[in-house]
């Protein structure tokens, strides 16, 4: 399969690793307009074709990113290497974050974590410091409520003051501990679970 760039030595050295690890299958995400992650799922062997740029896609197609040429080029995913993870939930997957490439000669002026990184830069050589805060949210609904013919969805905690589902908590619960970096903290709504990332250590 033809690379942006030569098969690294060292790729397919990590490839074993985590091949001997368990891991089964590499993930290199971009992220469409709406904030949604894409991505091809490969074999870990095919890890340092992938890291070389042998993943394409066409994300005017399937991420609404702009209105589409039927003869341009394709985009290639260049994957970030080091923002590579093993998924504590499911350590069948490594999963990494990818720039989109045009064509793999220039970054896609469409791509949006490429708009993002040169506004870092161009906020940094003003003088100033970009932060983040980040709430991911999820729901959960009771097993009953999802068969056929239901209805409606219950929410896993009904009504403030009821108790969830300890088991959601203690299968959630060791995913976030194992995440590198921030601490997350699960609190509990009405059917809805925000959790709160905070700096470790503060």
């Amino acid at each position: 399969m033809d690379t942006l760039e030569p098969i690294a030595d060292d790729a397919v050295g990590l490839a074993d690793t985590l091949a001997g690890q368990g891991v089964k299958y590499a993930i290199a995400c971009w992220v469409d307009v709406l904030g949604r992650p894409k991505s091809k799922v490969v074999p870990i062997d095919h890890l340092p074709n992938m890291l070389a740029g042998s993943e394409r896609y066409t994300p005017r197609g399937m991420g609404g990113i702009g209105q589409m040429d039927p003869v341009e080029d394709e985009i290639a995913a260049v994957p970030d290497r080091s923002t590579l993870k093993i998924l504590p939930w499911d350590t069948r997957f490594a999963w990494m974050i990818a720039d989109m490439s045009f064509g793999g000669r220039e970054p896609y002026a469409l791509c949006p974590r490429s708009i993002l990184k040169r506004q870092v830069e161009r906020a940094h050589s003003a003088g100033f410091v970009c932060q983040l805060g980040v709430e991911p949210e999820f729901y959960a609904f009771r097993p009953e409520s999802l068969e056929p013919g239901r209805g409606t969805l219950t929410p896993d905690r009904p009504q403030r003051g009821d108790r969830a589902d300890p088991g959601l908590r203690r299968g959630i619960g060791p995913g976030l501990d194992a995440v590198p970096g921030p601490d997350g903290r699960l609190h509990e709504g009405v059917g809805l679970w925000p959790v709160q990332l905070r700096r470790r250590g503060r």
